[in-house]
């Protein structure tokens, strides 16, 4: 039986609920009505058209100062800073050795290139090798590890062409 009374509550509130609907209904539709009832008031256009100043003349330039022409500049006594890092350049690049374009690329550069790739793969399978097989490392262990032989290779490479230029690659 009390199931009974909750049930007669529940659709007490439930035609409540509607006859709330029904009055909300009722007024949307009259405001609806009244709104499409009332003519929207019409927009004059203007009988003339606004004057707009010209905007002001900005103030002229001052002159410019006199130039010293080129031939008449002094030019530095000793070679410029640019001229230094180009020579550093050239020599690093190995350009004023006076090698064939074959010889440079084979003996400089896939050299670098494959010292580069060489310690990219460390560091990638390092990492990899850590994430798959190494999860009882520390975080910081696992980098300690992985770049030692990575910073050992890097470093090795210019101090072994210094120490023993006859037997390792030519270095620049």
């Amino acid at each position: 039986m009390a199931h009974d009374d909750e049930l007669h509550e529940l659709r007490a509130m439930l035609a409540e609920v509607f006859a709330q609907a029904r009055r909300i209904d009722q007024r949307l539709c009259r405001l609806e009505q009244d709104a499409a009832a009332k003519p929207e008031p019409a927009q004059t256009p203007f009988a003339f058209d606004a004057y707009v100043p010209p905007a002001p003349a900005p103030p002229p330039l001052p002159p410019m100062p006199p130039r010293t022409p080129i031939a008449a500049r002094k030019a530095p006594a000793g070679p410029g800073a640019f001229e230094q890092a180009a020579g550093r350049l050239r020599h690093w690049a190995g350009l004023d050795s006076g090698l064939s374009w074959e010889i440079l690329v084979g003996t400089v550069w896939l050299p670098r290139i494959g010292m580069l790739l060489l310690l990219a793969a460390l560091a990638f399978f390092f990492t990899f090798a850590v994430q798959h097989w190494g999860g009882f490392f520390y975080a910081a262990a696992a980098r300690g590890i992985g770049l030692r032989p990575v910073r050992g290779i890097a470093g090795a490479g210019p101090l072994a062409g210094k120490a023993l230029p006859g037997v390792c690659a030519r270095t620049v």
